[in-house]
């Protein structure tokens, strides 16, 4: 008798994981980052989870000096600013009052938890702006695959753009 309640435990304890697992799967949706520009003549794709983070890196119009925007995927398909690194220069404390300098010359702010759906900016040429995203080890030069004065749009969806059907 015992045995057969020793059975029934193990058989009640695998159904309930396998429940679990089922039940996760379904309230776990993929996630990719998605940058595309306006006109509709480029489409980068990087499958992601939420707590990823990428780097949106890029020669500042104004200094000329680079920017790195580090940001974070949300469970909601948002997009938080986390940390923005550049290298000093006297419109740096015009821009950004409360900053850290750092001892080898880059300023840097930490924690700015501004949640955005998406980025937007107008993307540079490789000798202006240069602008590149970092993501999964991977550095991308966005000018391989975006004009330079295109207007780039950076975005989560819970599908791949590249594969989904179009219609005419």
């Amino acid at each position: 008798m015992r045995k057969l309640k020793n059975i029934a435990l193990i058989c009640i304890a695998c159904l309930g994981l396998l429940a679990c697992g089922r039940l996760a799967e379904t309230n776990t949706q993929m996630l990719y980052l998605a940058v595309t520009d306006y006109a509709g003549t480029g489409c980068l794709t990087y499958p992601v989870s939420a707590g990823d983070k990428f780097v949106v890196e890029y020669f500042h119009s104004y200094s000329k000096l680079p920017v790195r925007e580090v940001y974070i995927v949300r469970n909601d398909k948002t997009i938080e600013l986390h940390q923005i690194v550049q290298k000093a220069s006297q419109c740096s404390s015009i821009i950004y009052p409360e900053v850290r300098l750092r001892d080898d010359g880059w300023i840097e702010i930490n924690n700015i938890h501004r949640v955005t759906q998406e980025i937007s900016f107008i993307s540079g040429s490789p000798d202006l702006g240069n602008h590149k995203l970092e993501i999964g080890g991977r550095v991308i030069r966005l000018s391989d695959t975006f004009e330079g004065g295109s207007e780039i749009l950076i975005n989560i969806l819970t599908f791949d753009p590249r594969s989904a059907s179009v219609q005419k």
